[in-house]
């Protein structure tokens, strides 16, 4: 039996080739080809600039072909399928674009049916799932043009079900929970036609139970509950006929507890809040009963009073600001018998001046103060006493300002003029008059009112 001792650290180029000769020559060898992925792992493994171009050239030489080809003969063999994992991770690790070619290269040459295969051949090994879904996550990323198509692949070929069955067997690791819901993010996300096609597999695979368990599990891992949230408000997005359903199915698993305790337990990670905010958006959307059931469980759980914190804390932060306002927003809207208490308990935690803080801060920043205007109308909407109540504290508090300071800005803004010619006539005036039907009309009319 060939033995195979290369210490590819010393002989660079010269060993790589060796290591890939002795494979090509011993392919039904399994300690072989074990010692041979180790190898290659360890010679494409760190973050510095020579692990890049040990990947760029490992790639070149054919590793990914012949790591694929001995996983698929060696499928029982833990070690091989698990050190062949660990090699394609390392390999098409990375965002440009040699690691995006690199990626396509191993999809091509069956890094994902040798990657699935391995993994339903050996459900209880802890290791080798962990390294599956590293492996099947890299596969998967990426902001490339072609991004969307490896995780439409990737769904096509078994991947989406083997990460799910990895996560529901191996509930108590965290770091395969967080890779997993890393790639359940990867393969749901995207602007492309097939995006919701995506989210809707991650749903029908059984992986929001799975997701949602993960975030209470293991609740101090903000990476995890970062992606977490990212599954989640994929999976809700959508204003076509099945997204309320989608977010019925996401309610029920659980979801908005722990979306609002990842808010409030990393209230310092800017990038979780931000992601905790979208999805808590997303669940609460809505004008029907249950779109309204979610909202005030959302405000039961604090998530209005932990939103402004965020705000406060992060007031540079843009995503924070835009997606606070949204949340703001979406909470407070309504019309069932909790949406006034709602309202006021936005102003109580200092919804108000967050919001101003926001459009003050972010001036610049159309998205922000057009989310901001919509915050400041459903927050002072009302008639009652407390509503006007509200309106003054709005007007007290420099809202009218912020909104005419915004409109000004950005004339040709017509989302932010709708919006913000609302919130000023809320504030000043009171409940919201029937409107005409264009949009652009409904600005106009809305302007001649204030200007009353």
């Amino acid at each position: 039996m060939a033995e195979l001792q290369i210490d590819l650290a010393a002989d660079g180029s010269q060993g790589l080739q060796e290591t890939l000769r002795t494979m090509r020559d011993n392919p039904d060898q399994s300690l072989v080809q074990a010692q041979a992925c180790l190898t290659l792992y360890n010679f494409t493994s760190g973050n510095e600039h020579k692990a890049l171009l040990n990947r760029l050239e490992a790639a070149e030489h054919g590793a990914l072909e012949a790591i694929v080809d001995a996983m698929r003969r060696h499928a029982n063999q833990r070690s091989v399928v698990q050190w062949g994992m660990r090699a394609v991770l390392n390999i098409v690790s990375g965002a440009d674009r040699p690691s995006t070619e690199r990626k396509w290269r191993a999809v091509r040459v069956g890094a994902v049916e040798a990657t699935v295969e391995g993994m339903a051949s050996n459900k209880s090994d802890e290791a080798l799932q962990l390294w599956g879904c590293g492996a099947l996550l890299n596969l998967a990323s990426g902001s490339d043009d072609g991004a969307s198509a490896r995780g439409e692949e990737a769904v096509r070929l078994g991947a989406l079900q083997a990460v799910v069955n990895a996560m529901e067997g191996h509930a108590g690791h965290p770091q395969l929970q967080q890779w997993g819901c890393g790639f359940l993010l990867n393969i749901s996300a995207g602007a492309d036609d097939d995006a919701s096609h995506r989210g809707r597999a991650v749903a029908a695979s059984g992986a929001v139970a799975v997701v949602v368990r993960a975030m209470e599990h293991h609740g101090r891992e903000p990476a995890l509950q970062q992606w977490a949230c990212g599954v989640l408000l994929n999976v809700c997005a959508g204003n076509d006929a099945l997204a309320p359903k989608l977010r019925e199915l996401v309610t029920n698993a659980g979801a908005i507890s722990p979306v609002v305790r990842a808010m409030r337990d990393h209230m310092e990670l800017p990038q979780v809040l931000e992601q905790t905010c979208r999805a808590c958006i997303n669940l609460c959307q809505g004008t029907d009963a249950r779109s309204c059931e979610r909202k005030a469980h959302a405000a039961n759980l604090g998530v209005l009073k932990t939103v402004v914190e965020a705000m406060v804390r992060h007031e540079r932060w843009v995503a924070v600001q835009q997606g606070g306002c949204g949340v703001l927003f979406t909470v407070c809207f309504g019309t069932d018998g909790s949406a006034q208490s709602r309202k006021q308990a936005a102003v109580d935690s200092g919804a108000l001046a967050a919001v101003v803080a926001a459009m003050q801060a972010h001036a610049r920043r159309p998205a922000v103060l057009q989310w901001g205007c919509r915050a400041l109308l459903n927050i002072s909407h009302g008639s009652d006493a407390a509503a006007m109540a509200r309106k003054r504290a709005a007007a007290d508090l420099g809202c009218m300002r912020a909104v005419a300071q915004a409109m000004k800005a950005f004339p040709e803004q017509r989302g932010l003029q709708l919006w913000g010619s609302r919130a000023l006539l809320v504030i000043a005036v009171g409940p919201l008059p029937k409107l005409p039907q264009a949009p652009q009309e409904q600005a106009a009319h809305l302007l001649a009112r204030c200007s009353r």
